[in-house]
């Protein structure tokens, strides 16, 4: 939960806020499609974070190393520029 926590803070801080009634899911779609973003690590962390929120099972060892490493794929791809112009893979 901390992992999308930051990534949503680090969305705020770029101009992208989460809308009050956007989920998770569309929140995700929203700025990947704004920033040059891995989408695959952008789908793990969300996969993740609704395993943790909303699942009835314990976060494992395994969802926090995805968590971490999707954050990682995300900070190294993130960088700010708008989209425009990228092709569909990432």
């Amino acid at each position: 939960e901390r992992a999308w926590v930051g990534l949503e803070e680090g969305a705020a801080d770029s101009g992208v806020r989460r809308l009050p009634a956007e989920t998770p899911a569309e929140f995700t779609a929203r700025v990947v499609a704004r920033v040059d973003a891995d989408r695959d690590a952008a789908a793990r962390l969300l996969a993740v974070y609704q395993r943790a929120r909303f699942g009835s099972g314990p976060v494992t060892a395994e969802d926090v190393d995805t968590a971490r490493a999707a954050v990682e794929a995300l900070r190294l791809s993130w960088d700010g520029r708008p989209a425009a112009g990228r092709g569909a893979a990432s």
